[in-house]
């Protein structure tokens, strides 16, 4: 919304100045998406997983705290129904790789 303009003296001269009133440029971004809760471990391993993506499928908008993700929900490789179904397989690759399951023999005496 413009003010109207006004006339000042200075100097002796009569200066003519136009005073605008501008709204700053908005600084609000609305995003949808979805919080995830965790343990900080697989928190990492989520931070991890969104680095290694390329830029298109990187999936975190903000890390929140030491146990909260906020994620878009529509970024995830092809071949999956949902970005949950998506991490949900990630993790379980994940467990499979790095959980250790001792066999033990079974003795029945």
């Amino acid at each position: 919304m413009a003010a109207p303009s006004r006339t000042e003296k200075s100097s002796g001269r009569n200066v003519k100045t136009n005073s605008t009133i501008e709204k700053p440029p908005s600084k609000v971004h609305l995003y949808a998406g979805k919080m995830i809760t965790c343990d900080a471990t697989l928190k990492q391993f989520l931070m991890q997983l969104n680095h290694a993506q390329p830029q298109e499928l990187q999936f975190v908008i903000r890390d929140l705290d030491d146990r909260h993700l906020f994620i878009h929900r529509q970024r995830f490789p092809a071949g999956y129904a949902t970005v949950e179904q998506w991490l949900q397989y990630e993790v379980q690759q994940w467990n499979r790789q790095w959980t250790f399951q001792q066999q033990c023999e079974r003795e029945d005496h």
